[in-house]
C-alpha cells in the first residue's frame, strides 16, 4: 500500500491494485449489515447516521482505519525490539520485574510512536490557534506531541519506569487497556 505513496513511477502505478482492493472492502464489505454492532466500523457508520459524517467520507475514513490498525501493530513490535537492543539497561529491568510490562510498551508507543501522523476528518469547527473548519482534514502528528517537554520530563529518554498512559499513539489521550 505504501509504493502507492510519493512520485508517479512504474512501482507506485503497479501498486494501485491495492487501494482498489481497499476501497472495495471499505465500500461493499465494511458495510452495517456485515459489520460487528458497537465495533469501530461500526461506529463511523452511526456516525453517518447521526450527521456527524457525510456517508461520501465513510469508505475513505474505513480505509483510515484499516491500514494503520495493521501498520501500528507491526511497527510497534519492531520499535519495542529496536528499543529494548539498544537500551539493554532498560531490558533488564522489565525482565527482573515483568510488572513493569504495561508501563513499558506504553513508554515504547511513547517514544517511538508506531504511527507518526494519520489524517483525520474535522467534524465541526475546532480553533487550534487558527481555524480547522469542519469538513477539512487534518493531519495530527502524534510522534511530536509524545516528545512535548510539557508533558513529559526529559521526552529523549527511553525510560520504561515513565508510566506514560496518556500518550497519544492511538490519537486520544487515555489510559490502554493493558495499561
Amino acid at each position: 500500500m505504501f509504493n502507492c505513496f510519493g512520485p508517479i513511477n512504474d512501482r507506485n502505478s503497479a501498486s494501485f491494485f491495492v487501494l482498489d482492493e481497499m476501497m472495495h472492502y471499505a465500500t461493499n464489505e465494511a458495510v452495517p449489515d456485515k459489520l460487528k454492532p458497537g465495533g469501530w466500523a461500526m461506529g463511523i457508520h452511526d456516525a453517518v447516521a447521526r450527521g456527524e459524517v457525510p456517508a461520501q467520507a465513510c469508505p475513505a475514513m474505513m480505509i483510515d482505519y484499516l491500514g494503520p490498525s495493521l501498520d501500528s501493530t507491526i511497527f510497534a513490535i519492531t520499535n519495542a525490539v529496536w528499543l529494548f537492543a539498544k537500551y539493554p539497561d532498560q531490558w533488564d529491568m522489565v525482565r527482573e520485574d515483568p510488572r513493569l510490562i504495561p508501563s513499558a510498551i506504553n513508554e515504547v508507543l511513547r517514544y517511538d510512536a508506531p504511527i507518526r501522523g494519520f489524517s483525520r476528518y474535522v467534524a465541526r469547527d475546532v480553533d487550534m490557534d487558527g481555524l480547522l473548519p469542519a469538513g477539512s482534514r487534518a493531519i495530527v502528528f502524534y510522534g511530536a506531541a509524545n516528545r512535548d517537554e510539557r508533558k513529559y520530563p526529559h521526552p529523549d529518554r527511553f525510560d520504561v519506569l515513565r508510566r506514560p498512559g496518556d500518550h497519544l499513539d492511538f490519537g486520544a489521550a487515555g489510559t490502554p487497556a493493558w495499561a
